[in-house]
């Protein structure tokens, strides 16, 4: 299985791709492109995160820069400390997200707080592959330092943008479960200052063994729902191992669809803060569309990959975004995919609408979002992704020639009637996706089996 090196990090498994020589070229690469500065690094739960870190810090200090450790940290929460101090040149989070615990990751973070783009991932590259770095003499060598509570600030932050009056006097009760990742005792801690008295949690311990499947889909959650029923909670939160997904339980214990939280999100957002147009990327569901439509605004779909959304937005000026799984982007708050500003959205949205979230989640467009997933075996040449994908694509162009067709990832078809198909390459993992939304499952499914017939 070879490294997956992109946007979305440099993923790998441990001892077989993500290797010693591996990650010290391309922790040597980033330090090499970064500007003048210290760089912060933080990771999640996984076993092998901790000698990884001390691995990274150590390379970095070989080349004269000092090292702020924060630690096990949620994801959003270390772009956001970047973004706030110009003392910072970037940051690293070790965090393979929700890949296995066997896989880790080097994400890479600039010094304004964003993950990498495709352009400063081709100059990361390129210094990887040329190999030319200046190291430090024994006299000039870097530090490192150790700081858990820089990250705090960016509980305040979202906070500070909610209000947590109407919360406080709500008197919800919340359940949370974090597959024993990164955000166990960040979850807690923002739950008790945002203004939640009763708290019940499962699977909270940062081990890095995952009590579950650690990709937050409603398939991988039964242990929520029935802590949310059994405990007759009002909400239930999921997270995933590094806090940039959040999958919702309704009180009655459904696990709501990873594209719930984001449609939610935005409803709320254009309906309490300003009327922005909102961005998305090209597989999440129209949910978003008809929502931005009720307000009278537009949406803006950007290839997948969160940096993509996120520039997007920043150019032109859209306040809400995100992914359909589970990411939401809010950037009057922060840069990224953030699960914290997720749970402050939707407990406001119920305090402010003295809706549940049952009823909130019955008022959102009904769509049927299939995915489904293609692993590809990289020792069979017949079956190589990129031509496994052209394949697929020239069979529906030949069938769908007057359909809209977007190419910009993989390739989606637009159908009149308001279904869509999308098939692309992850960034993530050995796999091709396909999405397929229509109005009926069977619409929906019909689409998918159509693509793996074609296979």
């Amino acid at each position: 299985m070879s490294l997956k090196a992109s946007i979305s990090g440099i993923r790998g498994i441990v001892g077989e791709t993500l290797t010693v020589p591996v990650i010290t070229k391309y922790v040597l690469s980033f330090c090499t492109m970064l500007g003048k500065g210290k760089i912060v690094i933080g990771r999640d739960s996984r076993i092998s995160g901790k000698i990884i870190s001390k691995l990274v810090k150590s390379i970095i200090n070989c080349v004269s820069r000092d090292v702020i450790d924060l630690g096990i940290v949620p994801t959003p929460f270390l772009l956001y400390v970047v973004s706030k101090n110009s003392e910072f040149a970037g940051g690293i989070v070790i965090t393979a997200s929700h890949n296995p615990e066997e896989w880790n990751a080097l994400k890479f973070v600039d010094s304004s707080g964003k993950f990498l783009n495709s352009s400063q991932f081709e100059k990361l590259s390129d210094l990887y592959n040329n190999e030319k770095f200046n190291y430090a003499t024994y006299d000039k060598l870097g530090s490192s330092y150790k700081d858990k509570k820089l990250a705090s600030s960016n509980i305040d932050n979202i906070i500070n943008f909610i209000g947590n009056d109407l919360i406080k006097k709500k008197d919800f009760s919340v359940g949370f479960d974090t597959v024993n990742g990164a955000c166990g005792n960040w979850v807690e801690k923002f739950l008790k200052k945002i203004g939640i008295k009763k708290i019940e949690s499962i699977n909270i311990k940062p081990t890095g063994k995952f009590a579950h499947n650690p990709e937050p889909t409603p398939e991988n959650l039964n242990d929520l729902s029935l802590l949310v029923k059994n405990k007759k909670l009002d909400i239930g939160f999921a997270l995933d191992p590094d806090g940039d997904r959040l999958v919702i339980s309704d009180e009655n214990g459904n696990i709501l669809s990873e594209e719930m939280t984001l449609a939610i999100c935005v409803e709320y957002y254009l309906t309490y803060h300003k009327k922005s147009d909102v961005v998305i990327n090209l597989s999440t569901s129209r949910m978003v569309e008809d929502i931005a439509k009720r307000f009278e605004r537009k949406v803006i779909r950007a290839k997948t990959g969160e940096i993509n959304v996120t520039e997007t937005m920043e150019a032109g000026g859209e306040l809400i975004g995100g992914e359909g799984n589970g990411g939401i982007i809010a950037m009057e708050i922060n840069k990224c995919r953030d699960a914290f500003v997720g749970m402050g959205f939707i407990l406001d949205y119920m305090a402010r609408s003295n809706k549940s979230i049952y009823e909130l989640s019955k008022e959102i467009p009904k769509y049927y979002l299939i995915k489904e997933k293609i692993k590809v075996k990289e020792s069979d040449k017949e079956f190589d992704i990129d031509i496994c994908i052209d394949r697929i694509k020239k069979e529906f162009e030949n069938e769908y020639k007057n359909v809209k067709t977007d190419l910009r990832d993989g390739f989606r078809f637009d159908f009149p009637n308001g279904s869509w198909l999308l098939i692309r390459k992850s960034n993530t993992e050995p796999i091709v996706r396909i999405f397929a939304e229509a109005k009926t499952e069977i619409e929906a499914r019909n689409l998918i089996n159509s693509v793996l017939f074609t296979i």
